[in-house]
């Protein structure tokens, strides 16, 4: 029997932006479930299911940020790429310090984010085959303060934002991706 491919959920109330990044991650033989809004997400029994999510920041009612903390807050170490058409330090800063793996302007390179949706999957299926499942192996806190930054507990390897973005060939506001070591 075939093993069945990761679910990537695609959050974005753009159902233009929705629609081609569907495309784009079945294209790599990811299963999608796409949501118009954050509170329809996490209303969802998608949720639990979710190997990567991919949201845009900028939504009516819950933004990408809030999405975001929602979800750890609920105990799920899910692996999130944020993307923006209105990009700005302050939320970049925060959206990584709060475990995101991905931090996109749009409009972005498709290999860059292609790049990220595979190292965040891939991180997410050993975190899960060498732990258990991701949300029950916390023993701390989803966010835990060391040395006043915030660290994910489920991902990995360790990557410095102008490592990953000069991989990508990209400045570092445009495809920061920063990957935390395990605790």
């Amino acid at each position: 029997m075939m093993p069945v491919p990761p679910l990537i959920a695609i959050v974005d109330d753009d159902a233009l932006a929705r629609d081609g990044i569907r495309e784009l991650v079945q294209s790599l033989g990811y299963r999608t479930a796409t949501f118009s809004s954050a509170q329809d997400f996490l209303a969802s029994s998608v949720i639990a299911k979710t190997t990567c999510l991919i949201t845009d920041l900028q939504m009516p009612g819950l933004n990408g940020l809030e999405l975001q903390e929602a979800i750890r807050s609920q105990g799920y170490c899910t692996p999130v790429i944020l993307v923006t058409a209105y990009p700005n330090e302050q939320h970049r800063r925060r959206a990584l310090n709060n475990g995101a793996v991905g931090f996109f302007n749009k409009p972005f390179e498709e290999a860059s984010l292609i790049r990220c949706i595979n190292a965040a999957i891939k991180a997410a299926l050993v975190s899960e085959n060498t732990r258990g499942s991701c949300s029950a192996c916390d023993t701390l806190p989803p966010q835990t303060q060391k040395n006043g930054r915030t660290l994910a507990r489920c991902l990995r390897p360790s990557f410095s934002p102008s490592h990953t973005a000069g991989r990508f060939r990209r400045s570092t506001p445009k495809a920061d991706i920063r990957w935390r070591r395990n605790i």
